[in-house]
Protein backbone atom coordinates (compact mmCIF):
# COMPACT_ATOMS: atom_id res chain seq x y z
CA UNK A 1 0.00 0.00 0.00
CA UNK A 2 1.33 3.45 -0.92
CA UNK A 3 2.20 5.92 1.81
CA UNK A 4 0.87 9.48 1.95
CA UNK A 5 3.00 11.75 4.15
CA UNK A 6 2.69 15.58 4.61
CA UNK A 7 6.03 17.36 4.05
CA UNK A 8 6.84 21.05 4.08
CA UNK A 9 8.51 21.48 0.72
CA UNK A 10 10.82 24.38 1.48
CA UNK A 11 12.39 22.76 4.60
CA UNK A 12 12.73 19.01 3.67
CA UNK A 13 13.64 19.28 -0.01
CA UNK A 14 15.32 22.65 -0.20
CA UNK A 15 13.30 23.33 -3.33
CA UNK A 16 12.76 26.98 -4.05
CA UNK A 17 9.22 28.25 -3.93
CA UNK A 18 9.71 29.57 -7.41
CA UNK A 19 10.61 26.08 -8.66
CA UNK A 20 7.69 24.46 -6.88
CA UNK A 21 5.31 27.10 -8.13
CA UNK A 22 6.63 26.51 -11.63
CA UNK A 23 6.22 22.75 -11.35
CA UNK A 24 2.75 23.15 -9.91
CA UNK A 25 1.77 25.48 -12.65
CA UNK A 26 3.09 23.00 -15.20
CA UNK A 27 1.21 20.04 -13.78
CA UNK A 28 -2.17 21.32 -12.68
CA UNK A 29 -2.32 25.15 -12.48
CA UNK A 30 -2.66 25.44 -8.66
CA UNK A 31 -5.44 23.26 -7.26
CA UNK A 32 -6.31 23.78 -3.57
CA UNK A 33 -8.86 22.04 -1.40
CA UNK A 34 -11.56 23.75 0.68
CA UNK A 35 -9.03 24.39 3.47
CA UNK A 36 -6.68 26.22 1.11
CA UNK A 37 -4.12 23.32 1.01
CA UNK A 38 -2.45 22.21 -2.25
CA UNK A 39 -1.54 18.51 -2.49
CA UNK A 40 1.33 17.09 -4.62
CA UNK A 41 3.78 14.25 -5.19
CA UNK A 42 7.60 14.55 -5.19
CA UNK A 43 9.57 12.06 -7.37
CA UNK A 44 12.46 10.29 -5.63
CA UNK A 45 13.65 7.81 -8.34
CA UNK A 46 14.95 7.79 -11.88
CA UNK A 47 15.15 10.59 -14.32
CA UNK A 48 12.17 12.41 -12.75
CA UNK A 49 13.83 12.76 -9.36
CA UNK A 50 13.09 16.19 -7.87
CA UNK A 51 10.03 16.90 -9.92
CA UNK A 52 6.72 17.73 -8.33
CA UNK A 53 3.29 17.15 -9.66
CA UNK A 54 0.05 18.42 -8.16
CA UNK A 55 -2.75 16.02 -7.38
CA UNK A 56 -6.26 16.42 -6.05
CA UNK A 57 -6.97 16.23 -2.36
CA UNK A 58 -8.14 12.61 -2.84
CA UNK A 59 -5.32 11.53 -5.18
CA UNK A 60 -2.46 9.06 -4.39
CA UNK A 61 1.26 9.29 -5.14
CA UNK A 62 3.17 6.57 -7.05
CA UNK A 63 5.58 4.19 -5.38
CA UNK A 64 8.45 6.33 -6.62
CA UNK A 65 6.97 9.52 -5.13
CA UNK A 66 6.53 11.08 -1.76
CA UNK A 67 3.36 13.00 -0.94
CA UNK A 68 3.76 16.68 -0.11
CA UNK A 69 1.36 19.59 0.64
CA UNK A 70 1.51 23.29 1.24
CA UNK A 71 -0.85 26.14 1.93
CA UNK A 72 -2.15 28.11 -1.00
CA UNK A 73 -1.52 31.31 1.03
CA UNK A 74 1.49 31.64 3.26
CA UNK A 75 1.60 33.32 6.65
CA UNK A 76 1.88 37.09 6.67
CA UNK A 77 5.45 38.29 6.96
CA UNK A 78 6.57 40.95 9.41
CA UNK A 79 6.31 44.60 8.40
CA UNK A 80 9.24 45.82 6.39
CA UNK A 81 11.24 48.88 7.29
CA UNK A 82 9.69 52.24 6.39
CA UNK A 83 10.87 53.45 3.04
CA UNK A 84 12.45 56.81 2.40
CA UNK A 85 10.17 59.77 1.70
CA UNK A 86 9.58 60.23 -1.98
CA UNK A 87 10.37 63.42 -3.80
CA UNK A 88 7.68 66.14 -3.84
CA UNK A 89 5.36 65.64 -6.77
CA UNK A 90 4.59 68.26 -9.34
CA UNK A 91 1.85 70.77 -8.54
CA UNK A 92 -1.51 69.48 -9.65
CA UNK A 93 -3.84 71.36 -11.95
CA UNK A 94 -6.36 73.78 -10.41
CA UNK A 95 -9.55 72.03 -9.40
CA UNK A 96 -13.01 73.05 -10.57
CA UNK A 97 -14.86 75.72 -8.60
CA UNK A 98 -17.00 74.17 -5.89
CA UNK A 99 -20.71 74.78 -5.54
CA UNK A 100 -21.83 77.90 -3.65
CA UNK A 101 -22.39 77.23 0.02
CA UNK A 102 -25.58 78.15 1.87
CA UNK A 103 -26.12 81.70 3.10
CA UNK A 104 -24.70 82.18 6.55
CA UNK A 105 -26.77 83.53 9.47
CA UNK A 106 -27.31 87.28 9.73
CA UNK A 107 -24.70 89.04 11.77
CA UNK A 108 -25.48 91.22 14.77
CA UNK A 109 -26.41 94.85 14.18
CA UNK A 110 -23.38 97.06 14.18
CA UNK A 111 -22.95 100.10 16.39
CA UNK A 112 -24.48 103.38 15.26
CA UNK A 113 -21.99 105.42 13.33
CA UNK A 114 -21.18 109.05 14.15
CA UNK A 115 -23.51 111.75 12.87
CA UNK A 116 -22.47 113.09 9.52
CA UNK A 117 -21.98 116.75 8.75
CA UNK A 118 -25.04 118.76 7.69
CA UNK A 119 -25.49 118.99 3.97
CA UNK A 120 -25.96 122.22 2.06
CA UNK A 121 -29.46 123.67 1.86
CA UNK A 122 -31.24 122.65 -1.30
CA UNK A 123 -32.54 125.22 -3.71
CA UNK A 124 -36.13 126.42 -3.29
CA UNK A 125 -38.62 124.32 -5.18
CA UNK A 126 -40.93 125.80 -7.75
CA UNK A 127 -44.38 126.99 -6.71
CA UNK A 128 -46.95 124.25 -6.89
CA UNK A 129 -50.06 124.46 -8.99
CA UNK A 130 -53.06 126.25 -7.52
CA UNK A 131 -55.48 123.82 -5.97
CA UNK A 132 -59.06 123.52 -7.04
CA UNK A 133 -61.56 125.86 -5.42
CA UNK A 134 -63.38 124.38 -2.46
CA UNK A 135 -67.15 123.98 -2.43
CA UNK A 136 -69.15 127.09 -1.81
CA UNK A 137 -70.49 127.65 1.69
CA UNK A 138 -74.16 127.06 2.42
CA UNK A 139 -76.06 130.34 2.86
CA UNK A 140 -79.62 130.46 4.17
CA UNK A 141 -82.02 133.11 5.49
CA UNK A 142 -83.71 132.22 8.76
CA UNK A 143 -86.65 134.14 10.25
CA UNK A 144 -88.50 134.05 13.58
CA UNK A 145 -91.86 135.26 14.90
CA UNK A 146 -93.03 134.52 18.43
CA UNK A 147 -94.91 135.97 21.40
CA UNK A 148 -94.41 135.44 25.11
CA UNK A 149 -96.07 136.19 28.42
CA UNK A 150 -94.38 138.03 31.27
CA UNK A 151 -91.77 135.74 32.88
CA UNK A 152 -91.54 133.50 29.81
CA UNK A 153 -88.47 132.73 27.62
CA UNK A 154 -89.04 131.39 24.08
CA UNK A 155 -86.53 129.90 21.62
CA UNK A 156 -86.47 131.90 18.39
CA UNK A 157 -83.72 130.27 16.24
CA UNK A 158 -80.74 127.88 16.32
CA UNK A 159 -77.82 127.97 13.88
CA UNK A 160 -74.55 126.08 14.38
CA UNK A 161 -73.57 126.44 18.05
CA UNK A 162 -75.78 129.56 18.53
CA UNK A 163 -79.25 129.72 20.12
CA UNK A 164 -81.49 132.84 19.97
CA UNK A 165 -84.12 133.43 22.67
CA UNK A 166 -86.77 136.03 23.48
CA UNK A 167 -87.19 137.04 27.11
CA UNK A 168 -90.36 138.81 28.39
CA UNK A 169 -90.10 140.47 31.81
CA UNK A 170 -92.36 142.70 33.91
CA UNK A 171 -93.10 146.10 32.49
CA UNK A 172 -93.63 144.52 30.12
CA UNK A 173 -90.12 144.48 28.70
CA UNK A 174 -88.92 142.45 25.63
CA UNK A 175 -85.32 141.67 24.69
CA UNK A 176 -83.64 139.21 22.24
CA UNK A 177 -80.52 137.26 23.37
CA UNK A 178 -77.92 134.87 21.89
CA UNK A 179 -75.83 132.13 23.55
CA UNK A 180 -73.18 129.73 22.19
CA UNK A 181 -72.21 126.14 23.01
CA UNK A 182 -68.76 126.48 21.43
CA UNK A 183 -65.70 128.06 23.04
CA UNK A 184 -63.72 130.80 21.28
CA UNK A 185 -66.75 132.13 19.41
CA UNK A 186 -67.11 135.89 18.87
CA UNK A 187 -70.01 138.39 18.89
CA UNK A 188 -70.47 142.04 17.95
CA UNK A 189 -73.44 144.40 18.49
CA UNK A 190 -73.95 147.96 17.30
CA UNK A 191 -76.81 148.42 19.75
CA UNK A 192 -75.13 146.62 22.67
CA UNK A 193 -76.97 146.80 25.98
CA UNK A 194 -76.07 143.64 27.94
CA UNK A 195 -73.02 141.38 28.16
CA UNK A 196 -70.72 143.23 25.78
CA UNK A 197 -67.59 145.31 26.30
CA UNK A 198 -67.58 148.25 23.89
CA UNK A 199 -70.03 146.43 21.63
CA UNK A 200 -67.89 143.26 21.26
CA UNK A 201 -67.46 139.93 23.04
CA UNK A 202 -64.42 137.82 22.06
CA UNK A 203 -63.85 135.18 23.03
CA UNK A 204 -67.46 134.23 23.56
CA UNK A 205 -68.11 130.79 25.12
CA UNK A 206 -70.66 128.66 26.98
CA UNK A 207 -69.64 130.14 30.33
CA UNK A 208 -70.53 133.67 29.23
CA UNK A 209 -74.29 133.14 29.33
CA UNK A 210 -76.41 135.30 26.97
CA UNK A 211 -75.67 138.48 25.07
CA UNK A 212 -78.35 140.97 24.00
CA UNK A 213 -79.33 141.22 20.33
CA UNK A 214 -80.68 144.59 19.09
CA UNK A 215 -82.42 147.19 21.22
CA UNK A 216 -84.87 146.51 24.07
CA UNK A 217 -88.61 147.18 23.56
CA UNK A 218 -88.59 150.26 25.82
CA UNK A 219 -85.78 152.00 23.96
CA UNK A 220 -88.11 154.82 22.81
CA UNK A 221 -90.27 155.34 25.92
CA UNK A 222 -88.59 158.63 26.80
CA UNK A 223 -89.41 160.19 23.43
CA UNK A 224 -93.10 159.14 23.49
CA UNK A 225 -92.75 156.59 20.72
CA UNK A 226 -94.72 153.32 20.79
CA UNK A 227 -92.99 150.37 22.43
CA UNK A 228 -91.81 148.81 19.22
CA UNK A 229 -88.13 148.87 18.34
CA UNK A 230 -86.49 147.65 15.16
CA UNK A 231 -82.89 147.35 13.85
CA UNK A 232 -82.96 150.74 12.26
CA UNK A 233 -79.30 151.59 12.83
CA UNK A 234 -77.37 148.29 12.73
CA UNK A 235 -77.26 144.54 13.07
CA UNK A 236 -75.53 141.94 15.24
CA UNK A 237 -72.96 139.40 14.07
CA UNK A 238 -71.58 136.14 15.49
CA UNK A 239 -68.95 133.66 14.30
CA UNK A 240 -68.39 130.20 15.77
CA UNK A 241 -65.15 129.11 17.43
CA UNK A 242 -64.33 126.70 14.59
CA UNK A 243 -65.03 129.38 11.97
CA UNK A 244 -67.66 127.27 10.21
CA UNK A 245 -70.75 129.34 11.09
CA UNK A 246 -71.21 133.08 10.47
CA UNK A 247 -74.44 134.96 11.30
CA UNK A 248 -75.69 138.49 10.58
CA UNK A 249 -78.89 139.02 12.58
CA UNK A 250 -81.59 141.72 12.62
CA UNK A 251 -84.00 141.70 15.60
CA UNK A 252 -87.21 143.63 16.38
CA UNK A 253 -89.16 143.54 19.66
CA UNK A 254 -92.40 145.08 20.96
CA UNK A 255 -94.83 145.08 23.91
CA UNK A 256 -98.54 145.67 24.42
CA UNK A 257 -99.18 145.70 20.71
CA UNK A 258 -102.86 145.20 19.80
CA UNK A 259 -101.91 142.89 16.93
CA UNK A 260 -100.09 140.43 19.27
CA UNK A 261 -101.72 137.98 21.65
CA UNK A 262 -98.90 138.05 24.22
CA UNK A 263 -97.38 140.75 26.33
CA UNK A 264 -94.13 140.61 24.30
CA UNK A 265 -93.55 140.08 20.58
CA UNK A 266 -90.32 139.03 18.82
CA UNK A 267 -89.67 139.31 15.08
CA UNK A 268 -86.45 139.06 13.09
CA UNK A 269 -84.30 137.39 10.45
CA UNK A 270 -80.68 136.35 10.02
CA UNK A 271 -78.32 135.48 7.20
CA UNK A 272 -76.51 132.24 8.13
CA UNK A 273 -73.38 131.12 6.26
CA UNK A 274 -72.06 127.65 7.15
CA UNK A 275 -69.19 125.59 5.74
Amino acid sequence: MRKKTAIIVAVILGVSTAGVAGAVATQHGGIADSAGVIHGCYSTHGATTGTVRVIGSNGDCRSTEQPIQWNEKGQDGSNGARGLAGATGAKGAKGATGVTGPVGPQGATGAVGPKGASGDNGSQGSTGATGAAGPAGNTVIKTWSATASIGQTVTLMTAGPFTYTGVCTAGPHAQTYVATSQANSSADSYSATSGYASGQKSPFGPGDGTLSIGYPSDNHITDGSPQWTGPYDGSDTQISGDGLTYINAFASVGTDQPTFSGACAFRGYATVVSS
